[in-house]
């Protein structure tokens, strides 16, 4: 069949899975990237051509059907493709999941930088990242603080369902070190079990913090009112700030209290350079 009759068949609306399986494999690109705009195009074809044309597959309707219907196609992609799909504006939280339980470096290095992920997906692909990745992402910032996506981590709310991160991945977070540390430590939503991980941080600033969590039990901070450090244990025995009032009075026409001065200089040292 000539290029121009094949073009002709991938180009009609009424053509069927079979005929777009037999023009996935054809030796013209021009045909193959018609068949990867075909809503009629069967998820085995819209993979064997992925590498050909991935935006035109990406944009093509039935490749999310064939996706929600199968989430195990994402086993059958070539390298390439998967990185793109990471990189797709549309990527779904689905494939996020597969990323993480596959932990495919190159795969999760893209979920994090993508811009166009819920925050709290690109959290979790940056808690599945490997020690030496997440450095090397970490150095790669002029300021060399945490990368954004590592920062998102506590600007989520801690009520949210969508921010639920798993726990082993805030234990992976912590193995990191410090920067680790700190990320969990600042977020609000940190359970109980891994703040009782972190009471025993070698760290007296974070275990400082951790006394000063909302969320930290009365097992664990009974353990760190007798911690070797003062402040430590001052910070068990104060315990969480209290929570603002819901229905606060007017403004008072008084001076705000300043912060004592031995309070300010404590608590910039809990956070380390995340408060920076």
């Amino acid at each position: 069949m000539r290029q121009a009759a094949m073009l002709r068949q991938a180009h009609d609306p009424e053509a069927t899975t079979e005929s777009l399986d037999a023009l996935s494999a054809s030796s013209f690109m021009a045909v193959r990237r018609a068949v990867a705009e075909h809503p009629n195009a069967s998820a085995s074809a819209l993979v064997r051509i992925f590498d050909a044309a991935p935006e035109k597959v990406l944009a093509n309707p039935a490749w999310m059907l064939h996706l929600i219907a199968d989430p195990g196609l994402f086993d059958q992609l070539s390298a390439l493709a998967r990185v793109e799909v990471a990189n797709w504006h549309r990527c779904p939280a689905t494939y996020v999941k597969w990323a993480c339980r596959r932990g495919e470096e190159a795969v999760l290095w893209r979920l994090v930088m993508n811009r166009h992920l819920r925050p709290d997906l690109r959290a979790q692909a940056t808690c599945h990242l490997s020690a030496e990745a997440v450095e090397r992402l970490s150095t790669a910032h002029p300021s060399g603080d945490l990368p954004e996506a590592l920062l998102w981590l506590w600007r989520l709310p801690s009520t949210s369902a969508e921010a639920a991160v798993e726990v082993e991945a805030l234990r992976s977070l912590i193995a990191w070190g410090p920067r680790g540390a700190e990320a969990v430590i600042r977020w609000a939503g940190t359970p109980a079990e891994v703040l009782a991980t972190l009471a025993r941080h070698p760290d007296g600033s974070i275990r400082e913090a951790v006394a000063a969590h909302a969320h930290t039990d009365e097992a664990t901070r009974a353990v760190l009112a007798a911690d070797p450090m003062p402040a430590v244990r001052a910070a068990a025995e104060a315990g969480p700030p209290p929570e603002p009032s819901p229905d606060p009075s007017p403004a008072s026409t008084e001076a705000p209290l300043e912060e004592a001065p031995d309070e300010a200089p404590r608590r910039r040292r809990s956070f380390g350079l995340l408060s920076r």
